[in-house]
């Protein structure tokens, strides 16, 4: 798994009544500032999305085609 692979996570290994021990995953604070880090970056390519979808000179009335 990636996110255990970059050292994101904490793995822990906890018995299971029924199979093999079940691996329980963990964010640690390398793992958070990762996801602090994503979210900022989500936050800004939404704003800007945002910006581009917005009208900036709204057509008035129900029919956009231009004359």
């Amino acid at each position: 798994m990636r996110i255990e692979q970059r050292g994101l996570v904490d793995v822990e290994k906890v018995p299971s009544e029924k199979g093999p021990p079940r691996k329980v995953y963990t964010l640690n604070p390398r793992g958070s500032d990762q996801l602090d880090d994503f979210w900022r970056t989500w936050q800004f390519l939404s704003e800007r999305i945002g910006e581009l979808r917005a009208p900036t000179n709204p057509i008035q009335g129900s029919n956009h085609e231009l004359a």
